[in-house]
């Protein structure tokens, strides 16, 4: 997007040769190596897919479809798909270790819910709604994509009286913090009703939440990111219990100190975990 950068000296440079260094690796484990590997009677995964789908293209209705096309597929998935659920995860984690009741929570209503005799399911979602809040709490207090993607302008908006011309690029800052009160604060609860059922979708306290955008042009990858992690916590959970290490300091889970790189995600830190079983 900002190609510019490559010419800069320092942090903004370094930026961008290990950003170019990172595609470079990608492509040579996920998409050279299948490509040398292919074989259209054994279709091993989503990129021996996308391969496949090319060599079958008939009446030129997928002349577009190009090695570039699929390479951009590839990176999309693992950018969006896996780099932003690393970063939730790990900040979950964190924030589950500075906040012991909050597992102990989250873990009641495995037990009643799940129990042990079989794994968690999608489905089990919506009888879990404190499990639920805390996820939706994490993805507004670590706000995991500081800055979306631009934007461009398709006509000229006047703005609360500020004139933003047709063509421009627009960067919109992630406001996640100043419509809540206590937004530093890891609050699941905000969440549920005095009832302790989720809010509904349509509650202006859920709208307020910037986590996948808003509008149109929202992430289309809200609905899968939610059910993974949901899936990831609740499996881990029914059958640990996560504990500080012994001998090594428990960091803050407060976002605002998280690494600032395409995701804001924790430093590394050190857990231990305990059998539940």
């Amino acid at each position: 997007m900002l190609p510019f950068i490559r010419h800069l000296p320092g942090y903004w440079g370094n930026l961008y040769r290990r950003a170019t260094t990172m595609v470079a690796t990608l492509d040579e484990k996920y998409i050279k190596t299948a490509k040398r590997t292919y074989d259209p009677n054994h279709v091993r995964g989503i990129v021996d897919s996308l391969l496949k789908m090319k060599s079958e293209r008939r009446d030129n209705k997928l002349d577009w479809f190009t090695d570039e096309h699929i390479s951009n597929i590839v990176y999309d998935i693992i950018i969006a798909g896996v780099l932003t659920s690393y970063a939730s995860i790990t900040g979950l984690f964190l924030i589950i270790l500075n906040h012991a009741h909050v597992q102990k929570q989250i873990q009641d209503e495995i037990d009643k819910v799940i129990g042990q005799g079989r794994k968690p399911r999608v489905a089990d979602c919506k009888n879990m709604p404190y499990t639920h809040a805390c996820i939706l709490e994490a993805m507004r207090y670590i706000s995991v994509i500081p800055v979306p993607l631009a934007r461009l302008a398709s006509r000229d908006v006047n703005l609360d009286g500020y004139l933003i011309d047709k063509g421009s690029m627009v960067v919109i800052s992630k406001l996640t913090t100043i419509k809540y009160k206590k937004p530093w604060t890891f609050d699941p609860e905000r969440y549920l009703d005095d009832d302790g059922h989720l809010i509904l979708s349509e509650d202006p306290r859920r709208q307020s939440s910037t986590s996948f955008g808003l509008g149109r042009r929202q992430c289309p990858g809200e609905s899968f990111a939610t059910k993974r992690i949901f899936l990831f916590i609740t499996t881990f959970l029914q059958q640990f219990k996560l504990l500080p290490a012994k001998e090594h300091d428990l960091p803050s889970c407060d976002s605002r100190g998280f690494r600032q790189q395409f995701t804001l995600s924790p430093d590394p830190y050190y857990c231990r975990t305990e059998s539940r079983t």
